[in-house]
Parts: structure tokens; C-alpha cells; sequence
């Protein structure tokens, strides 16, 4: 059987997507796959940790959408993931994973002002304030505790955001006095 010489200009697959973004590095064109990266990920959650840095991550960048987009939806998915969570922490008072769903929360709070929305932060921060860790940094992260403290690079981005944030709120302007 003779093997099928490919053609010089092959028939386009036609699919049922979307139409493809024709000019992805226009403002419109970035904004575009903003949108439809945003709405795959609501559409298809994961089985990770809604309240852990994964989800975090990108709960950031869905409020940042919504803000600049002036699209509720967004907003209405960020405050109904808060509402699910009930505005808690992931595990762990110290670690800075746990704390990066509070940048959410914190700026939920600033458009809602609802205290209820930063309660958890509060407690939780108030927590690390009052009882600090001891224990020497430590980068071997094998052994217990050592993720206690903002010890790795992406930790800068997870934890000062909420602390800043929170410390910056209408609620909680005394939080460092």
C-alpha cells in the first residue's frame, strides 16, 4: 500500500471550540483568553484543596479579572467559593499555602464589607502574631516545621499579599498597632 504524500496546504480540522483568538498579544486578545481561561476553570474544578495555594492562585487572578473587567461574574464565582469554604484558611496557622486564600478573602472583604468574610484571617494571623515559631529556619524541608517560615521563593507571593491586605482593611486598621 503506497503511503499518502502530505499536501502542501492540508483541510483546517474543523472543530466546535471557540473561534480561535486571532491576535493574542492585543489588549483584547489577551483579555479574551483571560476570560476563557477563567471560565474553563470554574467550569472544570479540580480535587485539590479549595482553600490550599493551588486554587489560591488562581482565586488571585479571578478577582483581579473581575475588577479590571467590570464583569460580575467573576466576583459572583470568587464570593460563592468563599461562601463554600465558609472563609477559612487551608491547614497549617504558619504555613504561607494556608494563608494564600485570604488574599481573596481580604479583598472580598473590601468589596462587600462583610467582617465575617476576614473573621478566620483575623484569628489565624492574630495567632502567628501572638505566638510566634521559635524553631530555627530551616531548609530542610523534611523535617517538621520547617515550612513554618517564608523559607521559599513562591511563599512571598502566597502570605505578605493577605497580611498587607488585611493590615490595610477598613476593620482591621489597628491590626499592627
Amino acid at each position: 500500500t503506497p503511503t499518502p504524500t502530505p499536501t502542501a496546504n492540508p483541510t483546517p480540522v474543523t472543530t466546535t471550540g471557540p473561534t480561535p483568538v486571532t491576535d493574542k498579544s492585543s489588549p483584547a486578545g489577551i483579555l479574551e483568553l483571560m476570560r476563557r481561561a477563567a471560565d474553563w476553570q470554574v467550569a472544570n474544578p479540580t480535587n485539590d484543596d479549595p482553600k490550599g495555594w493551588i486554587y489560591a492562585a488562581f482565586y488571585d487572578g479571578a478577582m483581579a479579572l473581575g475588577r479590571m473587567n467590570g464583569e460580575g461574574k467573576y466576583l459572583d464565582a470568587m464570593l460563592k467559593q468563599g461562601t463554600t469554604n465558609r472563609w477559612q484558611l487551608g491547614s497549617g496557622d504558619y504555613n504561607a499555602d494556608a494563608h494564600a486564600v485570604a488574599q481573596m478573602y481580604t479583598e472580598m472583604y473590601e468589596l462587600k464589607s462583610d467582617p465575617d468574610m476576614i473573621l478566620k484571617t483575623k484569628q489565624t494571623f492574630n495567632y502567628v502574631v501572638d505566638f510566634p515559631k521559635s524553631n530555627p529556619t530551616d531548609l530542610d524541608y523534611s523535617k517538621y516545621g520547617s515550612s513554618d517560615k517564608w523559607t521559599w521563593c513562591d511563599s512571598l507571593f502566597m502570605d505578605p499579599p493577605a497580611w498587607a491586605r488585611l493590615s490595610t482593611s477598613r476593620m482591621s486598621l489597628a491590626f499592627f498597632a
